[in-house]
């Protein structure tokens, strides 16, 4: 995976891009840090610069759970949805933003 992901970051920081990798269940944080410092010259400035910040899984998704609402909210999020959302959570939320795929007819799998 990092044979394809660190080339993408790369180029992204390169062209002064803001990143955010959130690692699978499969790599840790440390070895996603390790292949980004091996695969991107001057990696620690991106780093120090906070130009691209690495997450574990278990920081970014919540399970939707009061508490993960509320820190969503505190974090500055208008709104949480839990995985995975619901047909009428994504048309509210779609219709809040006065898109028109609001009333688009979906159907669950």
């Amino acid at each position: 995976m990092t044979d394809i992901v660190v080339p993408c970051f790369r180029a992204g920081l390169e062209s002064g891009e803001l990143c955010i990798w959130v690692t699978p269940d499969f790599l840790t944080t440390d070895e996603a840090l390790e292949a980004l410092k091996s695969g991107v010259p001057d990696f620690s400035d991106y780093l120090a610069r906070k130009q691209i910040e690495v997450f574990p899984y278990t920081d970014w998704y919540l399970s939707g759970a009061p508490d993960d609402v509320q820190r969503a909210t505190d974090s500055g999020f208008q709104r949480h949805l839990a995985k995975p959302p619901s047909v009428q959570a994504l048309q509210e939320l779609l219709a809040a933003r006065g898109s028109p795929a609001a009333s688009a007819k979906i159907s669950a799998p």
